[in-house]
């Protein structure tokens, strides 16, 4: 059986994931109205999840 705690983090890091992906597809959507630097910066706050979802 596995522990508590890993299957918190294990949920917490797909979790991440999915919201990672969600606010790639904002970052697109918003780019292409015109604001790319809003776009830029949802798309690079989009990258930073990844990386704790993925340390699981």
């Amino acid at each position: 059986m596995t522990p508590f705690l890993t299957k918190v983090r294990q949920f917490t890091g797909w979790a991440l994931i999915i919201v990672s992906t969600v606010l790639m597809f904002v970052s697109i959507f918003v780019a292409t109205t015109g604001e790319l630097l809003k776009g830029g910066g949802i798309y690079v706050a989009s990258q930073l999840t990844w990386y704790p979802g993925l340390a699981y």
